[in-house]
């Protein structure tokens, strides 16, 4: 297991373009997704995904699976900036529900770097292919920058 120093996280400018609200409809039950995981060499996990999102983007219409993560829903997704201008594997972040009835809203500028950014003793989860958007998501954390300057990749 390697650590690493980060020094600073670069992120894109904050844009309200990118705060977005969508349907959440959720599963009687819930129901459970294969995840790819960061080091299981194409393996998966099932965890547990309480409900979908559905929303545009872009006039295309998309069906995200968000899993549950202690009560919280938790996006993984990807997009073209990976591995370009944001860390390769995707990026995380928490849906907020909102006080309408079947309705959250997902802030992209919130965006996160997912732990195994910083250190290769995390197993992240990968963005299945639902989560993956076709055009870039200009919003919120890039990647990690660390100490001697190399830039976080997987």
């Amino acid at each position: 297991m390697r650590s690493r120093s980060a020094c600073c996280i670069d992120a894109f400018p904050y844009d309200p373009a990118w705060v977005l609200e969508a349907a959440y409809t959720p599963v009687p039950g819930a129901r459970r997704v294969a995840f790819e995981h960061i080091r299981d060499s194409g393996g998966t996990r099932v965890l547990v995904v309480p409900g979908d999102i559905s929303l545009a983007v872009d006039g295309r219409d998309y069906t995200l699976s968000a899993f549950d993560d202690d009560g919280t829903l938790l996006l993984v997704f990807g997009d073209p900036t990976n591995g370009d201008s944001t860390y390769g594997a995707g990026r995380f972040l928490f849906v907020e529900r909102t006080a309408g009835e079947g309705r959250v809203l997902l802030d992209f500028n919130r965006a996160f770097v997912p732990p195994c950014g910083f250190s290769d003793q995390y197993n992240c989860p990968m963005p299945p292919r639902q989560n993956r958007f076709h055009l870039p998501v200009e919003a919120g954390e890039k990647r990690p920058v660390f100490r001697g300057g190399f830039l976080a990749q997987h």
